[in-house]
């Protein structure tokens, strides 16, 4: 994603260190990222979103550019929704609440990003993730992915998936998951686990 320049050879025109004074340092010791990226990714923050500020609707235009096959709208809301309850914002995000979230994400131990996955699970925010949560995400993630997703599934087939998943995590058959079922789970399951160091790469 990055283009390896060095610090110097990047344009001083719009650069978050220069906007924001004294803010660099701060970002850089409150994440996990060095001042080369948190500039690279101020600026393609501002392209995205001049105004300095993610709405809904910008974000759920972001995810469309980048699945254009299906609709990502759904999927796109939810992780919005996700990260604004994560930061405590409401109606919109600004550079430092997507930052910190994408360094959790990206940087961040095994157990910040299970519980950022638990919490876009966990629609209503009552601490329990419900076999219709789980079904209208992995819907979501269907629509999204689009021609991508083959064969292509069918609601049945969809709810099919969610019953067996839902079944393996619920151990105590009470109808519900809770964090530390899904973490058990998620650390148990070496797929599971494998796939969640994409964040680690994101930036790379």
């Amino acid at each position: 994603m990055f283009d390896r320049k060095k610090d110097s050879e990047v344009d001083e025109g719009d650069l978050y260190v220069r906007c924001m004074p004294g803010q660099l340092n701060k970002l850089c010791r409150s994440t996990r990222f060095s001042k080369y990226e948190i500039r690279k990714l101020y600026q393609g923050f501002k392209q995205e979103c001049p105004s300095g500020l993610v709405t809904e609707d910008a974000f759920k235009d972001i995810f469309a550019h980048f699945f254009p096959q299906g609709d990502s709208s759904l999927y796109a809301h939810y992780v919005f929704k996700t990260f604004q309850d994560a930061a405590g914002t409401k109606g919109r995000l600004n550079f430092e609440d997507f930052i910190s979230l994408l360094s959790r994400l990206s940087r961040g131990t095994i157990s910040d990003k299970l519980r950022w996955i638990f919490l876009l699970y966990d629609i209503n925010r009552d601490g329990f993730i419900t076999k219709n949560e789980m079904l209208i995400i992995a819907r979501s993630v269907y629509n999204m992915l689009g021609d991508f997703a083959r064969p292509m599934p069918d609601s049945l087939s969809i709810q099919d998936h969610v019953d067996k998943v839902f079944a393996q995590i619920d151990t105590n058959h009470d109808g519900v998951i809770t964090l530390d079922e899904f973490q058990d789970w998620c650390l148990t399951d070496n797929r599971t686990s494998s796939n969640l160091t994409i964040f680690d790469t994101i930036l790379l």
